[in-house]
């Protein structure tokens, strides 16, 4: 299911890119009631239409709302509220259509936020949790660099806001190996990591705390950790690092 949204996103976004945002004559209407009802909520709309193939035909099950985004950050409460504004605004004026994406133009990238109208309709009416729907549209969101016409993941981002962290470096961990990237936001204070192997001790690492990243190479397996640091003791069950992957650990007071 997921390759096919992806793959849906993939030409979606292409012809975002190319697009003008017009409003084509057969729902010139509800489109521009969707306007009208986002505008008098202060969004900027910039245009509503139904997904069309590379040649320019109406695929009538996709319709699509474009607004400027109004933050950068996807766990702005500001950013639920306007996704979900969109969703409203299609569903209520497209109610045969059955996919429904909110798309929100942030220069230089455009974010697209899909979901099902059933889905929609059924926590609008609080057969199911709203705040769900948020949940697994927010997780999947697809993330389109208009520079260099390549898609990301909320993933791929250091934080959840896109203008205040960068993107994430792939990882070069051979599919041999495992990098663990450690970071002590202790400052001026020394981490102690004891690592474990399922269950068995095998190694002490001392991580300075300068809030630098600090990369280490291990063989794949299930890891687990004791860490010491500012007087506090902290640990985790054993978690599987697979082959070729990257990790992170963070401890901040």
């Amino acid at each position: 299911m997921w390759r096919k949204i992806l793959t849906f996103f993939v030409v979606l976004g292409s012809a975002l890119a190319l697009s003008s945002y017009s409003v084509h004559a057969q729902d010139t209407t509800s489109a521009e009631q969707v306007k009208r009802t986002l505008e008098t909520q202060g969004y900027v709309v910039q245009g509503v239409d139904v997904y069309r193939d590379a040649q320019g035909n109406p695929l009538p099950n996709i319709i699509y709302v474009v607004m400027q985004a109004i933050t950068s950050d996807l766990n702005n409460p500001a950013m639920r509220v306007q996704v979900l504004a969109g969703f409203n605004a299609l569903a209520t004026y497209y109610p045969a259509i059955p996919t429904l994406v909110t798309t929100l133009n942030l220069s230089p990238y455009r974010l697209l936020f899909t979901t099902d109208s059933n889905s929609y309709r059924q926590a609008w009416y609080q057969q199911t949790s709203m705040t769900d729907l948020w949940d697994r549209t927010r997780a999947n969101v697809v993330i389109f660099d208009t520079r260099t016409s390549t898609y990301y993941s909320s993933k791929d981002f250091s934080g959840p806001d896109l203008f205040g962290t960068t993107l994430q470096p792939p990882c070069s961990a051979s599919r041999f190996e495992t990098y663990l990237f450690v970071q002590n936001n202790f400052i001026g204070q020394e981490l102690l990591l004891s690592l474990n192997r399922d269950y068995y001790y095998i190694a002490e690492y001392k991580i300075p705390g300068d809030s630098a990243q600090h990369r280490m190479s291990l063989s794949p397996g299930r890891y687990g950790y004791t860490a010491r640091v500012g007087g506090s003791v902290r640990g985790s069950q054993p978690t599987d690092y697979a082959g070729g992957g990257c990790y992170n650990l963070t401890f901040s007071p």
